[in-house]
């Protein structure tokens, strides 16, 4: 069964990368949202396995958006990866629960760090 992975960010080229790169793996079926006013919308919708969160986007950044998610008894557990330019490669580990990457990211972290994240807990 392939899970469902959600990506937020508003760099469109990186979304259809991290697209293309999930979906080639074959184990992923992956939603994309670049606006990030309807993200935590999207995500009720879609009910992903997982989410890849940018941080600096315009509208809401990246961490109302986590916290819209948190605040919902639906979607308050869905792991989150997020993606952010303002962390350093030695800063990237956990916050609040959910693991951070920095950017630029390469493909093969964000995907060990998607699948640590659909790990069972």
């Amino acid at each position: 069964m392939k899970r469902k992975v959600m990506v937020v960010d508003d760099d469109v080229n990186l979304t259809r990368l991290v697209k293309q790169v999930l979906e080639k793996k074959g184990d992923y079926e992956v939603v994309v949202e670049n606006v990030s006013t309807r993200a935590a919308q999207r995500v009720l919708e879609i009910m992903p396995d997982l989410i890849v969160l940018d941080v600096v986007m315009p509208g809401k950044d990246g961490g109302e958006v986590q916290w819209e998610i948190r605040q919902n008894e639906r979607t308050k557990r869905i792991p989150i990866v997020i993606l952010t330019s303002m962390v350093t490669k030695e800063e990237s580990g956990m916050i609040a629960g959910d693991k951070f990457l920095a950017k630029p990211v390469r493909m093969d972290e964000l995907i060990s760090a998607i699948e640590a994240g659909l790990m069972p807990a």
